[in-house]
């Protein structure tokens, strides 16, 4: 099974200080796909993982949100933080979540 590094730009449009997004999203990674790592590049925001090439597709849910800011959580999701990053010198720190579905209720 061989393995390749790829990039998913996230769908978040930075502008100078000008900066759109949705607080949920969701990307299509190959099935067992790794997050790598979250960065800045060339003012847009990406994800790098490590993937099965010949995968079939599964949709996969993201959070982000800002220091400060409400996550756009739902009360009984699972959530798994990502990674952090910085826009235009930490000026505005952003922060993503990968949403692991509903938790199960507890047992009584």
């Amino acid at each position: 099974m061989r393995s390749q590094i790829w990039k998913f730009p996230l769908p978040v449009r930075t502008d100078g200080f000008i900066m759109e997004w949705n607080g949920r999203f969701d990307l299509d990674l190959p099935k067992a796909s790794t997050v790598l790592s979250v960065q800045l590049q060339h003012d847009q925001i990406a994800l790098w993982a490590l993937v099965t090439p010949d995968a079939d597709l599964e949709k996969r849910s993201f959070i982000l949100a800002a220091t400060g800011k409400d996550v756009p959580r739902r009360d009984d999701e699972a959530i798994l933080f990502i990674a952090t990053v910085q826009i235009d010198g930490g000026s505005l720190v952003l922060h993503l979540f990968e949403s692991l579905g509903a938790m199960d209720a507890p047992q009584s």
